[in-house]
């Protein structure tokens, strides 16, 4: 069976690829809880491990797939869709609102994906901020599972 890349598996993949754990397919932190429970309910896996405040599991093509991912990533979330939104909103989980605005945590290839959907950005550390904000955060609303509360208060505020 072949992996296709969906909106859920790039949401996932987002979640995986800042705090991924050593072992298999998986991740630590506080998101641990939000991971284990998307891929239990999508069927991903049936069985998770757990270690302090990581949780993982093996699913060798899968695993690869995400490697192949995090590679093409610049060509495969390039677009303004789903896919691309969906990531950005799993990379938002992981970063959130601060003093300086909306961010999320990535690297030079995530800035650059922004920058070529037009979400100008500026880094501090690892935290990627992005300057139209509010075009940013109407466009991953529909994908944010954990902060979706955050979001809704966050809008409301400045209406």
């Amino acid at each position: 069976m072949k992996i296709k890349l969906t909106p859920f598996l790039s949401y996932v993949f987002a979640l995986w690829k800042n705090n991924r754990y050593r072992e298999g397919v998986g991740v630590c932190g506080d998101i641990a809880g939000l991971f284990a429970k998307l891929c239990l309910e999508h069927n991903i896996t049936a069985r998770m491990l757990y270690k302090k405040d990581c949780v993982y599991f093996y699913h060798s093509k899968l695993k690869k797939f995400f490697v192949e991912l995090e590679k093409y990533r610049l060509q495969r979330f390039k677009y303004i869709n789903d896919y691309s939104a969906s990531y950005f909103a799993g990379l938002f989980e992981v970063g959130g609102f601060d003093e300086n605005g909306v961010y999320v945590i990535g690297d030079d290839v995530d800035d650059l994906i922004l920058q070529n959907l037009r979400f100008y950005t500026f880094k501090i550390k690892n935290k990627i901020y992005i300057k139209k904000w509010l075009m940013f955060v109407k466009f991953i609303k529909p994908f944010v599972i954990k902060k979706q509360d955050e979001i809704t208060n966050f809008l409301s505020q400045i209406h």
